[in-house]
């Protein structure tokens, strides 16, 4: 590895050593308190009990490494895991003063970074979305983007790496994935399946009650719900009610962009707007889509600075 830290070559190649298919890295620094890495793993739901030493590069799945960096900060990397974007977790992390950046990329098409400061989430972003900025202090990120592309092409994986670097001052060297560091058992907390499609109708019910979604976007989503809580609906009529939120998303999107434009790329002025569009696209994949598949999309969306019954509703989902 010639280039370091600081780099986005650097990057590249520790993602090279197996964390580039699908990874959540998380940049984490307590407020006051002295922190240990089981404090790190707790934030996560880890039990400290079940921790081991272990080389980094076994990188098994469904587990967190959790290792020092310099001047307080710890780094917990998740092979094909996502938790350290679950508001949840940032929410524990962070919530006696800490910091928390977590960049997160499946094997499809999914990803996202977050900044998370005092128990909330202050900005994220999608990797492949930057010019959309959600969040109360977009610009703790956005003063760090300027030179990092991430459009459709490049290397959004590494950028969002070295953002994390910029963020918390930390660099990732190299030497930190030929160190042993500690191992805890993580897994996922998902619905079990059978119960998962009532969980995805309860999550809507509270987005379409707590959005507010004006004027004719209101008398769409409430059908969408009357569908899927079993109201009878015919082949036409459920096509046509899809085909409306397919409209109302795309409408909605366009007016927050245009309202946002003004503040310039990589800043968002309508966040409430962006939100609506979330809204609906959550609730058209509840319609059109497996639970399962409405799960991912939920999950991708849920970090966002959502109003207190929906964050609440997504927490408990993620």
């Amino acid at each position: 590895m010639n280039a370091p830290p600081g780099h986005l070559a650097h990057y590249r190649d520790l993602l090279a050593t197996g964390l580039g298919r699908a990874a959540c890295v998380t940049w984490w620094r307590a407020g006051t308190a002295p922190s240990d890495a089981d404090e790190v793993a707790r934030g996560f739901g880890a039990a400290p009990a079940a921790a081991r030493p272990v080389e980094p590069t076994d990188l098994a799945a469904r587990s967190l490494l959790v290792g020092a960096l310099r001047d307080g900060w710890w780094l917990a990397v998740e092979p094909n895991g996502f938790s350290g974007v679950r508001p949840g977790v940032l929410s524990a992390l962070t919530a006696a003063g800490g910091t928390a950046y977590s960049a997160y990329w499946s094997a499809g098409s999914e990803s996202e970074a977050v900044l998370a400061m005092g128990g909330r989430v202050a900005a994220s972003f999608e990797l492949l979305d930057a010019d959309i900025v959600l969040g109360e202090k977009p610009d703790l990120l956005t003063r760090h983007m300027g030179d990092l592309d991430f459009g459709a092409g490049a290397d959004v994986k590494a950028a969002a790496l070295l953002l994390g670097e910029r963020v918390s001052g930390q660099g990732l060297p190299a030497s930190w994935l030929d160190a042993v560091h500690t191992r805890y058992p993580i897994g996922e907390r998902p619905p079990s399946e059978p119960d998962r499609g009532e969980a995805v109708t309860d999550v809507c019910r509270t987005i379409i009650t707590a959005m507010e979604i004006p004027g004719d976007a209101t008398h769409a989503m409430r059908r969408a719900l009357d569908a899927l809580q079993g109201s009878p609906f015919t082949a036409a009529e459920r096509a046509r009610l899809i085909d409306d939120l397919e409209d109302l998303g795309l409408r909605t999107r366009g007016r927050a962009a245009a309202r946002g434009s003004a503040q310039g790329p990589l800043l968002v002025a309508d966040t409430l707007g962006y939100l609506r569009a979330d809204a609906v696209d959550i609730v058209r994949d509840a319609l059109t889509r497996p639970s399962a598949e409405t799960f991912k999309t939920i999950r991708r969306h849920s970090a966002h600075p959502w109003p207190t019954p929906v964050a609440e509703a997504l927490r408990h989902l993620t």
